[in-house]
């Protein structure tokens, strides 16, 4: 019996995903986890936003953290305002360090739907980590939007958290 997955990287860096493609296109295999898996088909797709408004449900979990003065590092949750700060904030540093330029555009991420199951804790590398699920709104210009879609959303986006999929 044959299983199928579907795989996604995003990237606010064009080349990377040119390079990724590039590397899978000429290519019928590609190991994961030592396990030969077969390519049955590689695309690129450029998302684009035309509103400044969109409505989400997280893909995966997003991650909201600090450290306090003591070391001890604290999870954010959804239902205090600082989460949606702290979103905002990190969406603000990425994209500095992205283009070289702050970013000044007004940003609003607020919730639309959460349940007590969008609630996550998982362990990676030996570290619990307290994230979630859920449906958000986030309205900023689209340029701003495409960026975040591609990057992810909160923290720990390189673990592969905070990706999420636009909802209709």
């Amino acid at each position: 019996m044959r299983e199928f997955f579907e795989w996604e990287i995003r990237s606010a860096d064009d080349r990377i995903i040119n390079a990724i493609f590039k590397s899978i296109d000429s290519q019928h295999t590609i190991e994961i986890n030592h396990q030969e898996c077969e390519i049955l088909s590689a695309q690129i797709c450029r998302k684009v936003f035309f509103n400044d408004k969109i409505d989400m449900r997280m893909n995966t979990p997003v991650v909201v953290y600090h450290t306090d003065e003591t070391g001890l590092v604290l999870y954010g949750n959804p239902l205090e305002e600082e989460f949606y700060n702290s979103l905002i904030k990190n969406i603000r540093n990425k994209y500095e360090v992205f283009y070289g330029r702050k970013c000044e555009e007004n940003i609003v991420i607020k919730c639309r739907k959460l349940m007590e199951k969008d609630k996550c804790v998982t362990r990676y590398k030996g570290t619990w980590i307290t994230c979630w699920y859920g449906e958000y709104h986030i309205t900023a210009p689209p340029e701003i939007l495409k960026f975040i879609y591609h990057t992810g959303i909160g923290g720990k986006n390189s673990m592969g958290f905070g990706t999420f999929f636009e909802l209709n």
